[in-house]
């Protein structure tokens, strides 16, 4: 863990978390929805997958649980959700909320995101509703935005398929009536996220709930092993950031095994050591480690990063550092 400033932030907690198959989170009957627009941007995209966040915003009466409906155009298909309960038959897409999430007045928003898997082309979707009620051109149903963010990082040769199956999660903690400035770091935290936890559950079979709280008394940004992961500065609101503190969360510097296999600064477990060699070639390299952090590929700076492979790279070594520690 990294230990930079007290929590004092009051917060609301929010359940972020996914299912994928048609099992909903809530039985109440969705009231019908009279206008609405739909944001839907893509935030990170490797070759064969992606990341997705949906922000919906109702523009008529109060409805009282909702779902939002789509179609894929060209085979796309979703592998994991949070904060909606999603389903999928063929291109049809559908997102219903959680329970906590359901109630939506006159602008009010709901946002969700998804991790999903393409092949050829990945264009945005179409056809959005809102309770069976098309978002699309008109006074009382605006047409639906579509927002196709570049990736983070540069992309190269990836899988054309997630290797692995993780199931890290998380809670965003907001306030209860938040200021401009909380809600724009929700925004980017929420964004950070969504691209680190989607290339974790891409590259690794963790399972882990994390709880993510913005702090600004917090100088740059911690994680502890207990799951928490604090955002302090704006700097730190982004992937690769986000990518380190869940490496904390998950052992990384935190397991009561750490310190016994750190020996002069050099990570001394055959696994890591045996997974960097493979990666970079070289059978003389050496992972280089203190009382918390591990290099390279520790995405201890933003700097490290110049293509999602050092991300793919980075959970490799994490996951083999687990196996050193017994985890």
């Amino acid at each position: 863990m990294h230990t930079r400033g007290a929590r004092s932030l009051a917060i609301l907690a929010v359940a972020v978390t996914g299912v994928v198959g048609g099992i909903l989170a809530t039985e109440r009957g969705a009231s019908a929805a009279t206008g609405c627009s739909v944001d839907y941007a893509v935030t990170s995209q490797w070759a064969g997958g992606f990341v997705a966040s949906v922000s919906v915003t109702n523009l008529g009466s109060a409805v009282t649980g909702w779902t939002v409906a789509w179609s894929f155009g060209a085979g796309q298909e979703v592998v994991s959700a949070w904060n909606a309960a999603v389903s999928q038959s063929g291109a049809q897409v559908t997102a219903s909320d959680l329970g906590y999430n359901g109630d939506l007045g006159d602008s009010a928003s709901a946002s969700f995101g998804f991790q999903g898997a393409w092949t050829g082309t990945n264009p945005a979707p179409a056809g959005f509703t809102l309770n069976g009620v098309a978002c699309a051109d008109g006074a009382a149903t605006p047409s639906a935005t579509i927002t196709t963010l570049a990736p983070s990082v540069s992309t190269s040769p990836a899988p054309a398929e997630c290797p692995a199956a993780g199931h890290i999660t998380y809670t965003l903690s907001r306030a209860t009536n938040p200021t401009a400035a909380q809600t724009a770091a929700y925004d980017l935290i929420t964004t950070a996220m969504d691209q680190a936890v989607g290339v974790y559950n891409c590259h690794t079979n963790i399972t882990k709930a994390l709880y993510v709280s913005y702090d600004p008394s917090v100088a740059t940004a911690d994680g502890n092993q207990n799951g928490s992961i604090r955002f302090g500065a704006t700097s730190t609101m982004q992937q690769i950031t986000a990518m380190h503190e869940i490496g904390h969360t998950v052992g990384v510097g935190a397991s009561t095994a750490w310190s016994s296999l750190v020996v002069d600064g050099v990570w001394t477990g055959a696994n890591a050591t045996g997974r960097l060699r493979a990666i970079t070639g070289d059978q003389s390299a050496i992972l280089h480690a203190d009382a918390i952090h591990f290099w390279p590929y520790g995405l201890n700076y933003t700097s490290e990063v110049s293509s999602s492979a050092d991300l793919v790279a980075h959970c490799a070594i994490v996951v083999a550092l687990r196996q050193d520690m017994g985890m």
